[in-house]
């Protein structure tokens, strides 16, 4: 059985995206992706709101994966 992780925040900015969803153990999980250079990255964070954080500043380019 596949469980779907429903996204909790989406950020985009120009040509980079950043999803924040809660994982299975509990933490919550960033993916990025730029397409320019097609860039997948993955972090954890144990709050959401480190999460969201860390999203916004990805995509704005202030934070670096």
């Amino acid at each position: 059985m596949t469980s779907i992780m429903p996204i909790l925040s989406n950020y985009q900015e120009g040509t980079r995206n950043a999803k924040v969803y809660l994982t299975q153990n509990g933490h919550f999980g960033v993916i990025t992706y730029d397409s320019v250079d097609d860039y997948n990255g993955f972090e954890s964070f144990p709050t959401e709101d480190e999460a969201d954080i860390f999203a916004e500043s990805w995509v704005l380019g202030h934070e670096s994966v």
